[in-house]
């Protein structure tokens, strides 16, 4: 809109895809990095969910993932994968850990 890119963050998923047809190059200014949680192949196959947003350095990202590990071994039982954990104790709580490190770095 007016020269200027307009993200629309409800269907975004940060996949980068539309790179390829940028017109105004806008995709080689940032580089960082998407985290997802709770993917799983096999008989329950889940893709993972994005908590956060896109992820610009990697000391945030290495916190993130210090906490959501931190969290897993907090609360899971033993043999739980991670997708079952974070639905058992609930989202909510997940999403309320990861994103109260990402605020407050």
């Amino acid at each position: 809109e007016d020269g200027k890119i307009v993200l629309d963050k409800e269907k975004c998923n940060f996949c980068g895809r539309c790179f390829k047809a940028c017109p105004t190059e806008a995709w080689d200014i940032i580089h960082g990095y998407i985290v997802s949680f709770g993917g799983l192949f096999g008989n329950h196959i889940n893709k993972g969910e994005t908590v956060i947003p896109f992820i610009e350095d990697k000391e945030t990202l290495m916190k993130i993932c210090d906490t959501a590990i931190q969290f897993f071994d907090d609360n899971a039982k033993a043999g739980e994968r991670f997708k079952f954990t974070i639905d058992r104790v609930g989202r909510e709580k997940f999403t309320n850990t990861i994103l109260e490190v990402y605020n407050n770095g």
